[in-house]
């Protein structure tokens, strides 16, 4: 049933236990640096940090794909954009989103369940300080290594119920999907509502090359239709 969970969680997906940590609020700073982290025992440094210099990324307009595409010296941004669209970022590198909203129609209008905003193929990508929601799919579908999604809201993601046979259902969509293979993803301070699913569920259907190293903290889940979290 839909409520408040305050998930102050480090989930590593390698083996051993899992560990439950005290939240930690604090924002990412704009070079990528993440003090916070200091907070949550076991969570270890994000190995890389935005460039001082950075390439703006125009405001994509329409839906496909989307080049953020920089170098650990001079960063990729795409910051400050509104996208009624669904956006791919397909084989991005150095790339930092911030402040950017995703957003649908009303409620969650339309039936697609596809993820408005792809990270497919990435490396080195933040996303931070950014808000996904009412969309007709769910929110960021990642698959890649050494990816940041913190600071960002997830909300009315398709949170409406569908009469199936009589009873109310959940739509099963979820705000971050971690793909198969996916490796060394941190998850922090997020805040998810109105989620008509989990705000991240990482290795559904892999039966191979499931993903691994997946850290979340400080995270926030209230009133959505399933968990918070689920593996």
């Amino acid at each position: 049933m839909p409520g408040r969970l305050v998930v102050s969680t480090l989930l590593c997906l390698i083996p051993g236990p899992a560990l439950m940590q005290g939240a930690a609020w604090a924002a990412s700073g704009p070079d990528g640096r993440d003090s916070a982290l200091r907070e949550y025992r076991g969570v270890p440094t994000i190995p890389f940090e935005v460039s001082a210099e950075t390439t703006a990324v125009r405001c994509p307009t329409s839906s496909g794909p989307l080049a953020c595409v920089g170098s650990p010296d001079r960063w990729a941004k795409l910051s400050g954009c509104v996208i009624h669209a669904k956006v791919s970022l397909a084989d991005a590198r150095y790339c930092l989103v911030d402040d950017v909203t995703v957003e649908g129609g009303e409620n969650g209008s339309g039936t697609d369940n596809a993820h408005q905003f792809r990270l497919e193929n990435v490396e080195h990508v933040i996303v931070q300080n950014s808000v996904f929601r009412a969309h007709s799919g769910a929110g960021i579908a990642v698959k890649g290594s050494n990816v940041v999604i913190r600071d960002s809201r997830f909300e009315d993601l398709r949170y409406r119920e569908r009469k199936l046979k009589g009873t109310l259902v959940s739509l099963d969509t979820h705000g971050i999907v971690g793909g198969c293979g996916s490796e060394k993803i941190w998850i922090l301070r997020n805040y998810a509502t109105r989620v008509s699913g989990q705000l991240t569920q990482w290795g559904h259907g892999c039966k191979k090359d499931p993903p691994s190293h997946i850290y979340i903290a400080g995270n926030v889940a209230e009133n959505n239709a399933e968990a918070g979290f689920a593996t």
